[in-house]
């Protein structure tokens, strides 16, 4: 929808279900309130069904805004597009992006979500960060071929047996996997 025509949709995915957690402990108090409510007595049992009620509808809401919000990485862009009735999308050329960065907490790389950063985006709650950061060009920690030598002196090349120096590691450039899938769950 938002891609043009010579652009391709490599990953297209809702963020992490995390981001229902705040909305649904609001639900849940409302609703635990309400039930305590009508509880005490006939005349506070109206109260407590309109708490209820509310409770369902912050919770339906939540869920219908995470549904509706999607992360979407083309060949060229990567954007956010959320809204039902009115759509919007925010996003940044990845050849404009410079430097991506992946941000975790503890609980976020143990749940598996991230922040994902992107020039002047921010994306928070993207599920998998590490893999949508690899699609557009990252490198993957068990990728990365560390030498002895290099860990000791803090990345320098030393010559090898024959007095040459090794060859640096090519730097990969930006690429997109061809077999990369959308994620609907």
């Amino acid at each position: 929808m938002w891609s043009s025509q010579r652009e391709r949709v490599c990953l297209e995915e809702r963020l992490h279900p995390v981001l229902l957690a705040p909305s649904f402990a609001r639900a849940l108090g409302l609703a635990g309130l309400g039930a305590l409510l009508s509880q005490l007595g006939w005349f506070l049992a109206p109260v407590g069904a309109v708490l209820v009620g509310v409770g369902a509808f912050v919770a339906v809401v939540a869920v219908w805004r995470w549904e509706r919000t999607r992360l979407v990485v083309t060949t060229d862009k990567i954007y956010v597009v959320h809204g039902t009735f009115r759509r919007r999308a925010a996003g940044v050329r990845l050849g404009r992006a410079g430097a991506i960065e992946v941000e975790q907490t503890l609980l976020g790389r143990l749940l598996g979500y991230g922040t994902l950063i992107a020039a002047n985006l921010e994306i928070d709650f993207v599920t998998d960060p590490q893999e949508v950061w690899h699609l557009v060009g990252g490198t993957r920690l068990e990728d990365i071929d560390f030498h002895e030598h290099e860990l000791d002196r803090g990345g320098e090349h030393e010559p090898g047996r024959n007095g040459e120096r090794e060859p640096e590691p090519a730097r990969r450039p930006l690429r997109v996997d061809p077999h990369a899938r959308r994620r609907t769950a």
